[in-house]
């Protein structure tokens, strides 16, 4: 079982995924992000990608993944949009 998988086993409202300490993407990486946005979206809960910069955020945005994500600057900006 893959950590998103064991988070979505809680019944989250959503889950944000802390990218600030990702430094390198490569195509494996993407490829478990993207099956693990697959398998949020089949369950109907959103992702949110926080704190991505440098490099692995212009391949985020080359492959543009915000069309299945919200990418929030930071981890706080992320998480305040949950509050209440």
């Amino acid at each position: 079982m893959t950590a998103v998988e064991a988070g979505l086993a809680t019944n989250p409202r959503a889950i944000v995924l802390d990218m600030t300490q990702v430094k390198l993407a490569d195509t494996a990486g993407l490829g478990t992000l993207v099956s693990a946005l697959h398998l949020a979206k089949e369950r109907g809960v959103p992702v949110v990608l926080a704190g991505a910069s440098g490099r692995p955020l212009l391949l985020l945005q080359r492959i543009q993944i915000d069309r299945h994500a919200a990418i929030q600057d930071s981890l706080p900006s992320a998480l305040a949009g949950f509050s209440a």
